[in-house]
């Protein structure tokens, strides 16, 4: 991993956008995250592909949900063990892109 203030491994297009997406494996999530704590021109591309992704969003004509969808989910979120929506969460999904950066560049402090 780099050391802050090091020279950031270079980071590929495709593999920002897969990093955007929360579509890479964990430790190249983690590696990606890295770099762009180190690197302001990295997390440019970063935003870049980001707001493309989000008006790619925008653009797909709406679909209502499937009839009896909600219901069924509520069913399973009550169903006996299930104790959080964590239940339900990959660990791929479970926090965002920049969520992981700002986790990973926040000094923990122990208790005294």
């Amino acid at each position: 991993m780099n050391e802050p203030g090091s020279n950031p491994a270079p980071v590929s297009h495709e593999d920002l956008a897969l990093y955007a997406m929360g579509s890479l494996p964990a430790e190249e999530m983690t590696a990606v995250a890295a770099t762009l704590r180190d690197s302001p021109q990295a997390r440019q591309e970063l935003a870049r592909i980001q707001d493309n992704l989000a008006l790619l969003a925008l653009s797909v004509d709406q679909q209502p949900a499937p009839s009896g969808s909600f219901e069924r989910l509520q069913a399973r979120m009550r169903e006996p063990g299930r104790t959080a929506a964590k239940d339900f969460a990959t660990p791929a999904v479970r926090s965002t892109p920049m969520e992981m950066i700002a986790t990973e560049a926040t000094p923990v402090s122990s208790p005294r």
